[in-house]
């Protein structure tokens, strides 16, 4: 399978969804009307495919039938969740509710059940793209907090070890930090991972030379 190319010459701009089912008229069906409906659709007949397609692309959601030949749709929804953060939802022909709560639990933001007609299927693809965004956006600040975290950490760690060496207090170190940062025009963060590292290499070098 390829990815379905939009008529309209700005389709690199239309939103990205990935539709996976191993039966080739479902698959035809609901990628036509995707498309029609203004996505960029990206199609493929099996788990593995879908992957493969993520490897490549970045799309917003993904679609996945659940009984596939090979990987089916949860062990693919775990794949593409944990190593692409792709957003996913799932069609299929059963609404047992044990398969229900598995999706659920897997963190879909959609069960469908087939037979299916693309008007039910918008909506809920629209739905779940709403819902993406706000896990996304969630997601991005999640990262920038461990970041912030970290860097101060790291920032922190560096004014103890020059208090430790120097006889200055907390404040005057922090200080002492941010000028040399400032007249080598340097960030207080990269001045900060100097000194750890050159601690680091002196306990090295000391652990080396005692043992």
């Amino acid at each position: 399978m390829h990815m379905q190319q939009a008529k309209n010459p700005d389709s690199a701009e239309r939103p990205l969804i990935l539709i996976t089912d191993d039966d080739p008229l479902i698959l035809a069906m609901l990628s036509a009307g995707l498309n029609n409906a203004g996505y960029a659709v990206l199609q493929a007949d099996s788990g593995e495919k879908a992957i493969q397609l993520c490897n490549e692309y970045k799309p917003l959601l993904a679609i996945l039938d659940i009984q596939m030949a090979g990987l089916n749709g949860i062990d693919t929804a775990r794949i593409l969740s944990q190593h692409y953060n792709v957003p996913f939802m799932f069609l299929s022909a059963f609404h047992e509710k044990e398969t229900v709560n598995t999706a659920i639990k897997e963190g879909a933001l959609g069960y469908l059940v087939k037979p299916i007609e693309f008007a039910q299927l918008l909506p809920a693809v629209e739905t779940a793209l709403v819902r993406a965004t706000e896990l996304q956006s969630l997601h991005n600040q999640k990262e920038n907090l461990e970041t912030a975290l970290s860097q101060n950490r790291d920032v922190s760690v560096a004014v103890g070890i020059i208090v430790t060496r120097s006889g200055l207090n907390a404040q005057q170190a922090e200080e002492a930090l941010r000028n040399y940062a400032r007249k080598h025009r340097i960030k207080m963060l990269d001045v900060a991972a100097q000194v750890i590292e050159h601690v680091n290499q002196l306990n090295q070098l000391i652990k080396s030379i005692v043992k």
